[in-house]
């Protein structure tokens, strides 16, 4: 009922950045901390009791309650509604986003930007359908659009949809992106507000994101507008031009990559970004510039040299400084600036008994938020440019180091996590550097970060601290490798955490009245599934990181508690990402594997005949795994598997499934053994490429190619144009990792060339000129 108010259009601002006093936001922001920790299949169904109603009423605003509350539990019940709800909320979204009714349309708006964020890749698949009317939408209130007149909020929950839209339609963007760009750069025009200028530079950034590469014909229409407003003098009014510019340039920098960035341009937004860091004194504007400097050094890299000194003094000043943190009495209502206690510029020790009796009336810190953006983002920067700027880096790790693992305690979790991946970064770093100073330092510092971290995983409250907690120890799993796993207690320090994570034991999980139940019974909510997610990351780095034959036990030691979340009771994100994490660790078991086939081959068979294609998926690639590393004592299976993967194929329509039988396939022909039918198989794999979801498959098909031509094999000639197609098609892949398929196929159609040259130039004449260009690059 508060979420019905009747309240004022013009007071129906985004929850994302408006008035955060009233009761219908309260209202909404209890639902979204529900959806979140509540089991969502008792959570939707006590909701939709109350959205149902409130849909079916002539009111407006009891239409716009039932529209905020399925959009604030779109994050907490992504499966739930994924499975079991989504074509009934998007017909109910379609209903809305085309009410002639501004208060519905608009609450609708805000509806798809949420379910555009969390329901993926579901909701990109209606792109076709749903931009014509956002565009539609937005011509027409550029149309109405009266000069000097305030737009109307539509305008903003327009953009709203739109960007959050288009960041997460990714390359499904790439066909509708014209008609985005040419509105979004019409709206960089002075007659326009500020407001509207600042949307169309987000959205040019949102876009950006999503395409990547494609963006670049775009990149000189959008530097001339984003250089006036980095360059122009600027009012309160229009400051928010230059920092929404500054954030797009460093996504545009991270986006079209170091050939298209040119150099000189680089340099250009260092200088502009110091200038405006030293001439405004502004935590948003030191924010965006550090953003920006991260960006650049992806660029510049090593040529960052010149500025680092300067760069790096900034960001730990940042770090370091106690602007905007206010301690709050117990007594009355005025906060206390924290610089306002020093005394003789003497630091307050919490430790200090004297002090703490100063303190005893202080019931806590208040930071603004303004401050903590920038301390976040300047640990991001230090932690891009530690990765990016490789040796000219090094003399700045240690005191980046000592500050950013002191930020590990600060009060704001978005901090503390940001800090936990910079300290790992860092001190992969000192790793990398070579230098025995260095390696010793990365000695010291891993002694200590891997118990913290994995402490703070079973202590931390907030999940996204957590979540940084299990990716910093999975990077540091992944760059470190032996240099990490040797060190005495980690790899058991690690696998409890992980473990206490699969059981629901730490802080974070909220087991409520769940406490009695056996785990096979307990409920989960959308964030245990994304811990879940994420320690299931950490066990294949792990086995990575070590030798077969120790990594074994450990893994042997978790067998039980991943196989029971492979049953039927279990989510299908606990089954997914357990068969997922199971099928991840079969390489690391190379020569080990006898005691878990038994265990996960009737795993991957029964997983790979599942109602859902996630689970399918993840089961035919373990499948593979299993057949590609398992070496002879796995050949008496080999028919049995050979033919589920048949009847798969003959029924499968998910394509991301169909590309791992191909994969399959593709292993079972590098396994290169006297069981694997060759001529039955060769037909399975060449007609059903080239791949159509799982690009990263490219690497086992090329390998599979590489076998086949090295023997001589007589399929090779007949079959040069498909070989030829896929390897244009792993050039252009976005999810093909370069460094390892590329010299492949380079190598691969080099051959083809040398031996088959009628043939090869036969091929090459008949393509498109832009698959003809790229074959030729190949090789080049």
């Amino acid at each position: 009922s508060m979420m019905a108010a009747n309240e004022d259009e013009d007071d129906d601002e985004d929850l994302d950045d408006e008035d955060y006093d009233t009761p219908s936001f309260a209202a909404s922001q209890a639902l979204d901390t529900l959806a979140l920790n509540l089991p969502p299949d008792k959570y939707i169904s006590t909701l939709m009791a109350q959205v149902q109603p409130a849909l079916a009423s002539a009111s407006p605003y009891h239409k716009r309650a039932a529209y905020l509350a399925l959009a604030v539990s779109a994050e907490g019940c992504q499966e739930h509604v994924r499975t079991k709800y989504l074509n009934n909320f998007l017909a109910v979204l379609g209903d809305g986003i085309r009410s002639d009714n501004q208060i519905v349309r608009n609450s609708a708006l805000y509806m798809l930007g949420q379910f555009s964020e969390h329901i993926q890749p579901e909701i990109s698949n209606y792109a076709g359908d749903i931009l014509p009317i956002l565009f539609q939408y937005l011509d027409s209130e550029f149309t109405n659009l009266q000069p000097g007149e305030k737009e109307s909020m539509s305008v903003s929950r327009i953009f709203y949809a739109l960007e959050t839209f288009c960041e997460n339609l990714e390359e499904k963007l790439v066909p509708h992106l014209p008609e985005l760009m040419s509105r979004a750069l019409a709206a960089l025009q002075d007659k326009f507000s500020v407001r509207i200028r600042e949307l169309a530079i987000s959205l040019i950034g949102s876009a950006a994101n999503a395409v990547n590469a494609d963006i670049i014909p775009y990149f000189d229409s959008v530097l001339t507008p984003l250089q006036g407003y980095l360059t122009m003098q600027h009012n309160d009014e229009t400051q928010v031009l230059l920092t929404t510019s500054m954030s797009t340039l460093a996504i545009l920098g991270r986006c079209v990559g170091e050939q298209n960035f040119k150099r000189e341009f680089a340099d250009q937004c260092i200088k502009i970004g110091m200038q405006l860091v030293n001439t405004n004194d502004d935590p948003d504007v030191r924010k965006c510039a550090y953003n920006l400097f991260g960006a650049i050094a992806t660029v510049m890299k090593e040529d960052m040299s010149p500025v680092l000194q300067e760069c790096v003094t900034l960001m730990l000043k940042t770090l370091q400084s106690t602007q905007g943190i206010n301690l709050m009495p117990e007594e009355n209502d005025s906060n206390l600036p924290l610089e306002s206690l020093e005394d003789d510029n003497e630091e307050i020790d919490l430790e200090d008994s004297a002090q703490e009796d100063d303190l005893e009336d202080v019931k806590g810190i208040a930071v603004e938020n303004a401050y903590v953006s920038e301390k976040e983002q300047a640990l991001l920067a230090l932690k891009d440019l530690s990765e990016h700027c490789g040796p000219a880096f090094y003399p700045f790790i240690y005191q980046s180091l000592e500050e950013a693992w002191t930020m590990m305690d600060f009060p704001d979790d978005d901090v503390r996590s940001a800090a936990i991946l910079a300290c790992a970064q860092f001190l992969v770093a000192y790793l990398k550097s070579g230098q025995p100073d260095g390696l010793e330092a990365y000695k010291k510092g891993a002694k200590e970060l891997i118990p913290k971290l994995c402490g703070m995983v079973e202590s931390e409250e907030e999940n996204t601290v957590v979540v940084s907690c299990l990716e910093a120890i999975s990077d540091m799993l992944k760059e470190c490798k032996l240099e990490l796993t040797t060190m005495p207690g980690h790899p058991e320090a690690i696998v409890k955490c992980v473990t206490m994570i699969m059981k629901g034991e730490c802080t974070c999980q909220d087991q409520g009245d769940e406490e009695g139940l056996e785990m096979e019974e307990m409920e989960t909510s959308e964030q245990d599934e994304a811990l879940f997610e994420y320690a299931g990351d950490v066990l294949p780095s792990l086995g990575q990181a070590m030798t077969p034959p120790t990594f074994a036990p450990y893994l042997m030691g978790c067998m039980q508690m991943l196989l029971k979340k492979t049953r039927k009771h279990c989510s299908i994100a606990e089954r997914s990402f357990a068969v997922g994490t199971l099928a991840d660790c079969v390489k690391s078991l190379q020569g080990q594997l006898d005691p878990f086939a038994k265990h996960l081959l009737p795993i991957f068979l029964e997983g790979a005949k599942d109602t859902e294609a996630d689970m399918r998926q993840n089961s035919v690639y373990g499948l593979g795994e299993l057949v590609l590393w398992g070496g002879p004592g796995l050949e008496p299976k080999y028919n049995q598997i050979l033919s589920d993967l048949s009847m798969i194929l003959t029924a499968e329509t998910a394509p991301q499934v169909i590309d791992q039988v191909v994969a399959g396939v593709a292993r079972f022909l590098v396994v290169d053994s006297g069981c694997v039918p060759v001529q039955e198989l060769l037909p399975v794999l060449l007609t059903n490429l080239p791949l159509k979801a799982d690009e990263s498959e490219y690497e086992i098909v090329f390998k599979a190619f590489g076998k086949l031509y090295a023997a001589g094999h007589e399929s090779i000639k007949s079959n040069i144009s498909k070989i030829l197609e896929c390897a244009v098609a792993a050039k252009k892949g976005k999810e093909v990792d370069a460094d390892k398929v590329m010299p492949m196929v380079s190598e691969l159609v080099k051959l083809i060339q040398r031996d088959f040259t009628a043939e090869y130039q036969t091929i090459l004449s008949g393509l498109p000129p832009e698959a003809a260009s790229t074959l030729t690059s190949i090789t080049a």
